[in-house]
């Protein structure tokens, strides 16, 4: 049975906010952008649930999307984030799920023709690229999975330990900068590449979950964490 807040229509909470008809009329628009490109054809039927990080940012990294003024670009995601909010105070969408979708920054500077952020289709030959590449493929393939799926900074990636990933709940707990603790989601395909990674790495060595492989065939293994720029490399 749905409780009030989860029987609440989240386009109808969300528009409560404006109130002028052209106010109205430019966020109706933008709501139904948003639905077309989902796969829906009514805004009401939006499942909030698979809305995702990776699912915003790839709508976000269209062409034709970002060859749009900035202002545009950021007025789009700032519907599309009070939106997620809408769906989280209406129970439709899990806290560390908006957290990851709210932390997406805004777009800077002047028009650009060509999109910045990568594609689902970039995504997912870069990352059959490096599964490609034996045992240093499969870590290669975790580190750009979990940056660009997450969006953790260079030096929360190298940090990461095994313990904070919580595969079949699918969210890592993070301690980034001053020591703040958050909790951010991943969709399941990150976790089949994380799992893959872990399979590989066993549960020696340091507490650190991406690891060097340069004395993998020791044993005991001696492992080592990776560095900040031997992420940032991977990552670019």
């Amino acid at each position: 049975m749905l409780t009030n807040l989860q029987s609440q229509s989240v386009i109808q909470s969300f528009l409560y906010h404006y109130q002028t008809p052209a106010s109205v009329a430019r966020v109706r628009y933008e709501v139904r952008t948003i639905c077309r490109k989902l796969g829906y054809d009514d805004p009401e039927d939006i499942e909030w649930s698979l809305v995702t990080r990776p699912v915003v940012m790839a709508f976000m990294g269209d062409e034709a999307r970002r060859a749009k003024k900035p202002s545009s670009q950021n007025f789009t995601l700032n519907i599309f984030k009070g939106l997620c909010r809408e769906a989280l105070l209406c129970q439709r969408m899990l806290t560390e799920q908006f957290n990851g979708i709210n932390q997406i920054k805004g777009v800077r500077g002047e028009r650009i023709n060509l999109p910045t952020l990568p594609t689902i289709e970039d995504v997912i030959r870069v990352i059959r690229t490096c599964m490609k590449d034996g045992l240093i493929g499969i870590r290669d393939a975790a580190i750009f999975a979990v940056g660009v799926g997450t969006g953790l900074r260079r030096s929360e990636i190298t940090r990461l330990q095994t313990k904070d990933i919580e595969f079949d709940e699918q969210r890592l707990h993070i301690v980034g900068k001053g020591q703040k603790k958050r909790t951010v989601s991943f969709c399941r395909g990150i976790g089949i590449i994380l799992k893959a990674w872990a399979d590989v790495r066993g549960k020696e060595g340091v507490p650190n979950f991406l690891v060097g492989l340069h004395k993998i065939l020791i044993f005991p293994p001696a492992y080592e964490r990776i560095s900040s720029p031997a992420a940032s490399y991977v990552s670019e």
